[in-house]
């Protein structure tokens, strides 16, 4: 069976964090770059599955928040129109929270936490040491380059890879 190839974005107004992962979780590619090039990454690469994280707001946002969603929206196109992709899939914030967390008031620090605990849990059970040392010692075990939207980009892998196939989860 192939592997799978899923790109998870967590899109801004001018740049989106994103994550190229396998069906196994190994990471394959994991960056932070102008829009324009993450549209040119889903024409040039062999993906299987785009994931957005899907913006929506129960509030007064701003510019940045409105033109992150349009954004969003500008991927979600592309991905499913242009390039003509047979998984295109959107997620919220607050789902990849409950899923990663198990809460969703979740902060980023929170989803970061549970990703190392998740990927290096032995270095994360033994921990001693101030959270930007964990950081640190967990990129240069598993989340080598990570940094930002990275992290969010991957949580939203992660909550896709294991909600797969599950209605309504």
């Amino acid at each position: 069976m192939d592997l799978l190839r899923i790109l998870a974005i967590d899109p801004g107004p001018t740049e989106s964090g994103f994550v190229v992962i396998s069906d196994n979780e190994e990471i394959i590619k994991c960056r932070k770059w102008k829009n324009h090039l993450v549209h040119t990454l889903m024409d040039t690469s062999p993906l299987t599955h785009v994931v957005i994280e899907e913006c929506i707001c129960r509030k007064w946002a701003g510019r940045e928040v409105s033109d992150s969603a349009f954004e969003a929206g500008r991927l979600y196109q592309h991905a499913l129109d242009i390039v003509g992709l047979p998984c295109v899939d959107l997620i919220t914030r607050s789902k990849v929270r409950w899923h990663i967390c198990g809460a969703r008031q979740a902060n980023d620090s929170i989803i970061i936490s549970k990703l190392i605990e998740r990927k290096c849990p032995v270095l994360h059970d033994t921990w001693t040491g101030s959270r930007q040392k964990l950081l640190n010692a967990a990129k240069d075990e598993f989340f080598n380059g990570f940094s930002g939207d990275m992290w969010q980009a991957y949580a939203l892998a992660l909550t896709f890879l294991d909600l797969r196939g599950k209605p309504d989860a």
